[in-house]
């Protein structure tokens, strides 16, 4: 198997890792500006302060939870971290 010549990363896969991730960007092999999708969504709802309902797709959506070394829930909302 060929060498990553990336920070934080010691091999290559036909994984989610070509694309970056939140995991990735977690683990220091990637930034939030290399990942390959920033997904917009309109906020259609807000029942209380720390949830919202959005208009997205699930399928556009991940339904894998992020490791709890690098965060919790399933995405990011850059605009409302959680670290």
């Amino acid at each position: 198997m060929a060498r990553a010549r990336n920070r934080g990363a010691d091999g290559i896969s036909r994984r989610t890792y070509i694309y970056q991730d939140r995991a990735t960007v977690g683990a220091g092999a990637a930034t939030l500006d290399e990942c390959a999708l920033h997904l917009y969504a309109t906020v259609v709802s807000r029942p209380t302060a720390d949830r919202a309902i959005i208009d997205a797709g699930t399928k556009s959506l991940s339904s894998d939870l992020v490791a709890p070394e690098y965060g919790t829930g399933y995405g990011l909302l850059l605009d409302y971290p959680t670290r």
